[in-house]
């Protein structure tokens, strides 16, 4: 298990919140934010490791 940290991003790529998980993977914490998050755009890291950034999911 590692210790992730994700990223809420404004749409000036701008930090909003930050927040600490473990996660087994680096699929399951992708999982985690989209689930969690999905209105905002995303940046997840582990160490010093950009593991993904992930666009705000469009709402229909």
């Amino acid at each position: 298990m590692a210790t992730y940290q994700l990223f809420c991003l404004d749409q000036s790529n701008h930090i909003t919140a930050r927040y600490d998980f473990d996660a087994d993977d680096d699929g399951a914490a992708i999982a985690f934010a989209k689930s969690r998050f999905p209105e905002s755009a995303c940046e997840i890291w582990e160490l010093g490791r950009r593991v993904a950034l992930l666009p705000a999911q469009q709402t229909a």
